[in-house]
């Protein structure tokens, strides 16, 4: 059976409504900018674990996506990336991820398509396991690069 990742924004992981009508079990990963307030993923029988991050929306060219004002950008880094790895890797029997960031527009959908090429055999479609509400086309290429570049030098010799 292959892994299944639904990416939504901040708001819906936030509201107890949505989150208590997930009937499946799951594990978040959950993204925010550094600057955005304190908050916590509403509670769920369902939910196994959550991987609260906190990084800019960067791409390569130096551009962020933010909603405040943004002093000093901290974009993804190796170490972001090994901890997505490495919760994907320990929370895979669950079959189900749920990831969000602000929006659920850029960052969230450029992890579940790193995380869905990681963990599952289809390599070549990785897209076909990932549910958002925006178009996919949209996802932060940088963000599924780190990742992945993390992935294929560190990890994955190591766990086949």
């Amino acid at each position: 059976m292959n892994i299944r990742f639904i990416v939504v924004g901040v708001a819906m992981a936030t509201d107890k409504g949505f989150m208590s009508g997930i009937d499946v079990p799951f594990s978040c990963i959950s993204i925010v900018s550094p600057e955005y307030p304190k908050y916590e993923i509403a509670k769920s029988y369902y939910c196994r674990d959550v991987l609260y991050l906190r990084f800019h929306d960067e791409r390569a060219d130096g551009s962020v996506t933010a909603i405040y004002d943004v002093q000093k950008v901290k974009g993804i880094d190796d170490s972001d990336a090994r901890k997505i790895i490495e919760f994907g890797l320990k929370n895979k029997e669950h079959k189900n991820f749920m990831i969000h960031c602000e929006a659920g527009l850029s960052r969230s959908p450029a992890v579940a398509l790193a995380l869905s090429e990681i963990l599952n055999i289809d390599k070549k479609t990785p897209e076909i396991y990932v549910e958002t509400l925006y178009d996919i086309r949209h996802h932060n290429f940088d963000v599924k690069k780190k990742i992945l570049d993390v992935y294929y030098k560190e990890y994955e010799n190591k766990i086949k």
